[in-house]
């Protein structure tokens, strides 16, 4: 699993739901990439690397739920 903090932001994780790499954040949300998000992570050389980028640079590409 990946930690990443940062001053004021709540703490990310690398959690994986069914076969699909999410990030999971300390106020209990989970973030899910949508299927374009998805190939990117599977096709990635660091799919944990990758599924943190997408999540914090394009959250769009996937969905946040509580």
């Amino acid at each position: 699993m990946t930690d990443t903090k940062t001053p004021d932001a709540p703490t990310l994780s690398i959690t994986i739901i069914g076969d699909t790499y999410c990030v999971q954040d300390s106020d209990g949300s989970t973030w899910t990439p949508g299927e374009d998000a998805e190939q990117e992570i599977d096709a990635s050389a660091d799919p944990e690397a990758t599924t943190l980028r997408i999540c914090a640079e394009e959250p769009m590409r996937g969905a946040w739920s509580c």
